[in-house]
């Protein structure tokens, strides 16, 4: 069946990903566009950064939606979920450092998706506890 649960929706979290890593490599142009405006959006560096941790996140939530839509969509058995899960964090680990600090000691132990979450959800606040 190969998924389809969520309607393949779990591949525009990836192009979105992809669309902010383009915006990243231009945001110094000063090439200007088909309708005459600059590529470049020129941000500042902490802003860029801030954006590289969006697409680390949001290739994060694609692993996941696609783990959990080929589960629910009977392609997976919980076993090999856990285990896909985890291969492909460590994959996305090997080519993002960030994904690399947040996820790799979790998707090289195994441990579950709830102490992944858990230390997103830190990164993200910078472990203070929502109010």
């Amino acid at each position: 069946m190969s998924g389809g649960h969520f309607d393949y929706k779990q591949y525009s979290i990836g192009h979105i990903a992809e669309e902010i890593d383009t915006l990243i490599e231009h945001n110094d142009s000063t090439e200007t566009n088909e309708y005459g405006d600059l590529r470049g959006r020129h941000y500042e560096a902490n802003t860029i950064e801030e954006m590289r941790r969006a697409t680390t996140f949001l290739r994060i939530a694609e692993i996941f939606a696609q783990r959990v839509d080929w589960l629910v969509s009977g392609d997976d058995g919980e076993d090999s979920f856990h285990r896909r899960l985890h291969k492909d964090l460590a994959n996305l680990c090997a080519i993002d450092p960030l994904a690399a600090g947040l996820l790799s000691e979790r998707a090289d132990s195994g441990n579950s998706s709830a102490k992944v979450l858990e230390d997103l959800a830190n990164a993200l606040t910078g472990g203070k506890k929502a109010s």
